[in-house]
């Protein structure tokens, strides 16, 4: 029935909402800390670089064990892996940076592992009729996570000197990893015997026209994501000046973000999900341009609502346009492993390809204004070049 999930989805959307917490409520501080202690930009961005490669490595790794065992293995296997790369944090303390392999290989391994079998699920236990209400609502979901995670933690390391509430931070989020391990064992397990076949997930353009297109929107996005995922935490923590800025500041955008997600989930169907994708990148880039010309409060004011807005509005169509495109193979169910292995595979040269651009050419950049805005122009409006493979996906 429309709109309506079983108990395996629910439970699904369970595990994925407190993971997300998890994962929100350090995530952005990672990279901050690992900032801070190395007093390096080029630090933070190596470490993204190893945990990109990591999550190709992990992607392909479990894909390959979807289809010889199941996909809630990779599911779990990927949870404790997050734990285990914040044992590590713990343990390597300040000197993280000097272990930036092992932490980005660890982290990057276990969230291709994660959310290669917390898609599959996904796929698996929705249909053409509730896929739209699925993604609605793990938006919801997500973005509750993205507002309230950062806030508390914000908060949290505001109440302790130097990097000591990092270390009660990053306890608590492999405290929540353990939890969603034991409620993970509800979700229902079944033997496979299938075989995982390389070409198809390397290669996805020789599957279907489509996939090309597809694979260039998650190329640009990726380069996008690259970078952003921590220049904007950096630049946030330098104009509020502190972790609690940082969570104020997500907790607004995220707020505006779960109200757009649940509009979303309810008000998109399928003959508009183009429409509103287009809608969503272009207000996207608008946000960008603003925060390049105005590097300050106001700027990233516009920036985060403009942003929190157009995230849902695209991302929402966009996940289940890819469901319905896997749908409409005949084979489908025999090869969703792959799709999903397919997606990841564009996404993340395109995240090395943007790391390495910056690498290249910003990372001596950014303390002169003016170059920081157009690294800034650059990565954030790259992926409207999508907007042309989108004219041509035949839905």
């Amino acid at each position: 029935m429309k709109g309506r999930l079983g108990p395996g989805g629910k439970l699904t959307l369970s595990v994925n909402a407190l993971f997300l917490f998890g994962i929100n409520l350090s995530n952005t501080y990672v990279s901050i800390f690992l900032w801070k202690t190395s007093e390096s930009l080029i630090t933070v961005a190596w470490y993204h670089v190893y945990q990109f490669v990591g999550l190709m490595i992990g992607s392909l790794l479990a894909g390959k064990f979807a289809e010889v065992t199941d996909r809630t293995r990779c599911l779990r296997i990927g949870i404790f892996l997050h734990a285990l790369f914040f044992a590590a944090v713990l343990l390597f303390k300040s000197d993280a940076g000097l272990h930036l392999p092992r932490l980005g290989l660890l982290l990057g391994v276990g969230t291709g592992f994660y959310w290669l079998g917390s898609n599959v699920l996904s796929y698996d236990l929705t249909d053409q009729w509730n896929v739209d209400y699925f993604h609605g609502l793990f938006s919801v979901f997500n973005s509750l996570a993205m507002t309230v995670a950062p806030f508390l933690a914000g908060w949290f390391i505001l109440q302790f000197p130097s990097t000591i509430g990092y270390t009660y931070l990053f306890a608590g989020s492999l405290g929540l990893f353990v939890v969603t391990i034991f409620i993970s064992m509800k979700l229902y397990t079944r033997n496979a015997d299938g075989q995982f076949t390389l070409r198809p997930a390397i290669i996805p353009a020789s599957v279907r026209p489509n996939w090309s297109r597809f694979s260039l929107i998650h190329f640009l996005n990726g380069a996008r994501h690259g970078v952003f995922v921590f220049l904007i935490g950096v630049i946030l923590y330098e104009v509020t000046g502190s972790e609690f800025g940082i969570g104020v500041y997500s907790l607004l955008t995220g707020s505006v973000t779960f109200a757009t997600s649940f509009i979303v989930a309810r008000r998109i169907g399928p003959q508009m999900r183009k429409r509103a994708m287009m809608w969503g990148q272009v207000a996207s880039s608008v946000g960008v341009v603003s925060l390049a010309l105005l590097p300050n409060v106001v700027g990233l004011s516009i920036f985060g609502l403009l942003e929190s807005i157009a995230f849902p509005i695209y991302s929402i169509p966009f996940g289940a346009l890819f469901f319905d495109l896997i749908d409409a193979d005949p084979k489908s169910a025999d090869h969703r492993v792959e799709y999903m292995v397919a997606r990841e595979v564009p996404l993340n040269i395109g995240r090395l390809a943007g790391l390495a651009g910056f690498l290249l050419l910003g990372g001596g950049m950014l303390d002169e204004p003016l170059k920081r805005s157009l690294i800034v122009v650059a990565y954030g409006t790259i992926p409207t070049l999508g907007l042309f493979a989108l004219r041509g996906l035949e839905t």
